[in-house]
């Protein structure tokens, strides 16, 4: 996680009801990092009562589509971006 948070570029794109997020880098020891992380997360944290998720590889990276359930979720989806979305919720807890 740190070296996607820390050494990793994003691109955003609008979707329907969301955002196209590529996560990429040059350096290929982040990108087998992006290349676990934005995946993993889809599948734990991706379907919430406010937004889903889908992880797909693309160069470079992976891209992140995140689709909005509301007109307020969509706001706060591109409020917080990929890196607070990542950090959003309580998926870490102990």
């Amino acid at each position: 996680m740190n070296s996607v948070m820390l050494r990793a570029g994003v691109q955003y794109a609008p979707l329907p009801n969301g955002e196209r997020m590529r996560v990429s880098s040059d350096d290929p020891a982040v990108r087998a990092s992006i290349r676990r992380m934005p995946e993993m997360h889809a599948a734990m944290a991706g379907d919430t009562a406010d937004r889903r998720m889908a992880a797909a590889e693309a160069p470079g990276g992976e891209q992140l589509d995140v689709t909005a359930k509301s007109p307020a979720d969509l706001r706060k989806l591109r409020a917080l971006g990929f890196y607070g979305m990542i950090a959003d919720g309580d998926h870490h807890a102990t």
